[in-house]
């Protein structure tokens, strides 16, 4: 900010008149606003001149009557209620300015921008961010996901898995099965088959990098070893997929939507909370459903029945009381049993 002494006449321009508040008084001083050629501003008090560069001064923006304030550094203020005024001298439109202006205010505008961001967003999570999250995927070097994966084997072993029981010849013959399924995928992870007991019941999991995890409960509950090889497909088909990392990428991405829209989440109610975590939910079950599609897709390739894999899935839900069928879709992580698999009585399964 300069302070000259030069006469009014020196202003090039007819003033916007208005209100200077110098930072030094407590009371304002008549004064007029002009624009210099070179796009500064200069404020003309009495006989003195106060210029301030565009970039340093600070302009309000047009709210209704409500006056315009242009903040000097320093803490030198203009007021002025001329809004048409200073948006010529930003060689802005005033009709378009006040038109803008009325559309803020205006309720019914309010509501239809509230609509289209609703919309827009929906189509985002809908499609957007799923085909954006499986291309971020598909960009993870295999050696990281592979790092990933023995990160997340730790923690699973340390917290929820046992070693398994199974008999060796068992666990032998079921890896040679898998190892089998998995060499002639050319798709860069190196698979590993591995048993494990615990508390989690029948259960397989594919974490990032090949690794796949059975439980000694799901074997014990298979019936026929193709049932159990459906399964290790469904896994097979979750690491091919990486779906593991396409589900952290959806869960981040509609987090920060939310963040976005619904302000500080940790502030807001529980409700508005739970969004986000009910969304993942809709993107984990179409990760599920992407896998079943390998699952049986595999199992026609190889000549074995679907009803194997809708076997095996009926029979788990049966295991663990049809949790699954018990709660609001919308509220599982899985499809419900029923649109994943035909249940047969078991007296027909064979």
């Amino acid at each position: 900010m300069s302070l000259t002494s030069t006469s009014i006449s020196d202003s090039d321009q007819t003033g916007v008149v208005g209100s200077w508040f110098d930072a030094q008084r407590s009371t304002p001083r008549p004064a007029s606003l002009s624009r210099e050629t070179d796009g500064s501003w200069r404020v003309t008090v009495g006989d003195e001149h106060i210029t301030g560069a565009a970039s340093d001064v600070q302009v309000t923006d047009r709210l209704g009557t409500v006056p315009r304030r242009l903040r000097w550094p320093g803490g030198a203020e203009f007021d002025t209620p001329d809004n048409d005024g200073i948006d010529r001298l930003l060689g802005r439109s005033p009709a378009v300015a006040a038109f803008v202006d009325r559309l803020e205010r205006g309720w019914t505008t309010a509501l239809a921008s509230l609509l289209i961001l609703v919309a827009l967003s929906a189509l985002f999570i809908e499609h957007g961010l799923p085909a954006l999250s499986r291309q971020i995927a598909m960009l993870v070097p295999h050696r990281v996901e592979a790092g990933l994966g023995t990160r997340v084997l730790e923690w699973v072993d340390t917290m929820l898995l046992d070693d398994s029981s199974l008999e060796q010849d068992t666990r032998a013959r079921l890896t040679t099965a898998f190892d089998g399924m998995t060499s002639s995928l050319d798709d860069g992870y190196a698979y590993r088959l591995l048993f494990r007991g615990g508390a989690l019941g029948p259960n397989a999991m594919a974490l990032p990098g090949g690794i796949v995890i059975v439980t000694d409960d799901l074997v014990k509950l298979a019936r026929h070893d193709e049932e159990i090889l459906a399964v290790l497909a469904h896994e097979i088909g979750h690491v091919r997929g990486r779906h593991t990392l396409r589900h952290l990428v959806q869960a981040s991405g509609v987090s920060a939507l939310a963040a976005v829209l619904l302000g500080d989440l940790s502030q807001i109610t529980a409700l508005a909370t739970a969004a986000p975590a009910l969304l993942e939910m809709r993107h984990a079950r179409d990760l599920e459903r992407e896998a079943d599609g390998f699952a049986r897709e595999w199992l026609r390739t190889h000549g074995m029945a679907e009803s194997r894999f809708d076997d095996m899935l009926c029979r788990l839900a049966a295991s663990t009381g049809g949790a699954d069928s018990s709660m609001p879709s919308f509220m599982s992580s899985h499809p419900p049993v029923d649109e994943r698999a035909a249940c047969r009585p078991a007296e027909d399964q064979r």
